[in-house]
């Protein structure tokens, strides 16, 4: 240069490698039901941030109770306690806000499980996956007859805070 510095240009390649990034699940740590939990607008739902237009699966199962399914487009498992579906992010978020998943579990309790793969759609590393638990409460309690076995029998009842509670009725009314 004029002024007696020495000018350089350097070049550099940068090579960027995608990673697939895991999917998650929402859903809310519990449900209360008596005979049936319509599942449709309970708030679960799957993003993924680079699912894109890829077909991703999704499960839904329960530990006792079946699936009804009206609406079995995208998914297959009615009558049973596994529902499998597979579509895109947002084929699968419509499905479970506007579908027609029900959960009958006779209000015996138990969990309700969301799991979605992505399927490896885009990205290095693989399938990635997430899944979530929820409880199924029974919101209407066995009742129990306070006269016992015969007319003057004690009955002692417990209660603990966030359990689920004794009802308590006149004797011969049970439900």
């Amino acid at each position: 240069t004029s002024n007696g510095t020495a000018d350089s240009v350097t070049s550099a390649t940068i090579d960027i490698a995608a990673v697939n990034d895991a999917p998650v699940v929402t859903m809310a740590p519990a449900y209360y039901a008596s005979s049936g939990l319509v599942v449709q607008n309970c708030g679960l739902s799957v993003q993924d941030v680079d699912g894109g237009n890829g077909v991703e699966t999704v499960t839904l199962s329960a530990s006792s109770g079946f699936f009804s399914l009206t609406d079995s487009a995208l998914a297959a498992g009615n009558g049973t306690s596994l529902v499998t579906i597979h579509g895109t992010i947002a084929d699968i978020n419509d499905f479970l806000t506007h579908g027609s998943p029900v959960l009958l579990n006779g209000g015996s309790g138990g969990t309700l499980t969301l799991s979605i793969d992505d399927n490896g759609n885009t990205g290095t590393g693989g399938p990635q996956t997430a899944q979530a638990v929820a409880q199924l409460v029974n919101e209407h309690p066995p009742v129990v007859d306070l006269n016992g076995g015969a007319a003057g029998t004690a009955v002692t009842l417990a209660y603990t805070e966030n359990q689920t509670a004794t009802a308590i009725a006149p004797a011969g009314l049970t439900t």
